[in-house]
C-alpha cells in the first residue's frame, strides 16, 4: 500500500485514521550524545507498507516451492538450497520507488556491533528475521545507512525510517537487501 501524501489518496481505503497518524508528533532518536527528541514533519514522506515493495507477480512461495527439498539428502539437497538461495537474494523490486522520499516501518536487525548507537542497519518487516529466522527475500530488506550513529532502545519494537529510497542492492553477511535508504529520520514508530 502506498499512500500519497500529496493528494491523500490511497490504494487501501480502510486507512482512514493515517492522516491522524501522521500528525502525531513522534520521539526521534538522534545518534548524538544520549539522544534527543524533536518533533518530525512526517508530510513530506510517502508511506509505502511491505506488500508494496514486492513487484506485481513475485512469490516467495512459488520460489519455495520450486526447490523442494524435503526427498533429497546430501550433496543433492545443499544443491537445490544454493539454488533457491540465489533466486531469493536477487529477488526483483519495484523500480518505481528509486529516488522516492519515503518512509517505512520495520525492525532493525544491526549490522555493527554499536551497543545499541548504528550507523548501518538492515530493516525488515517482522521481528528476528535473519537472526532468529531465515532472512526474507531481498526485496523484502532494506540497508539503512545513516550519517550518524542512531539510538536503537529495543529491537523488538518497530522503528520508521524515513529518507531517500534507492533500488540499489547489498549483499551482507546476514541478509541480502533490494533496496537501500539514506536515512533523514529514525523514529520508534508509537503508532503500534
Amino acid at each position: 500500500m502506498i499512500i500519497d501524501r500529496r493528494t491523500k489518496t490511497t490504494s487501501i481505503q480502510s486507512v482512514k485514521g493515517l492522516a491522524v497518524a501522521l500528525a502525531l508528533t513522534c520521539t526521534v532518536l538522534l545518534g548524538g550524545c544520549g539522544g534527543g527528541e524533536v518533533a518530525v514533519d512526517w508530510e513530506r514522506f510517502d508511506i509505502v507498507e511491505w506488500p508494496a515493495l514486492i513487484p506485481e507477480g513475485f512469490t516467495a512461495r512459488e520460489i519455495t516451492r520450486r526447490y523442494d527439498v524435503s526427498g533429497l539428502k546430501d550433496a543433492r539437497r545443499e544443491h537445490q538450497v544454493e539454488r533457491m538461495r540465489s533466486e531469493w537474494v536477487s529477488a526483483p523490486v519495484v523500480e518505481a520507488f528509486d529516488g522516492k522520499n519515503v518512509s517505512v516501518t520495520g525492525f532493525v536487525v544491526p549490522l555493527d556491533d554499536g551497543a545499541l548507537k548504528f550507523a548501518e542497519f538492515l530493516l525488515v518487516p517482522f521481528a528476528g528475521a535473519c537472526v532468529h529466522v531465515p532472512p526474507p527475500p531481498s526485496n523484502q530488506v532494506i540497508y539503512v545507512k545513516s550519517a550518524r550513529r542512531i539510538y536503537i532502545e529495543d529491537l523488538d519494537q518497530p522503528y520508521r525510517v524515513a529518507g531517500v529510497l534507492r533500488t540499489q542492492s547489498l549483499t551482507r553477511d546476514l541478509a541480502s537487501s533490494g533496496y537501500t535508504i539514506e536515512a533523514e529520520i529514525v523514529a520508534l514508530d508509537t503508532r503500534y
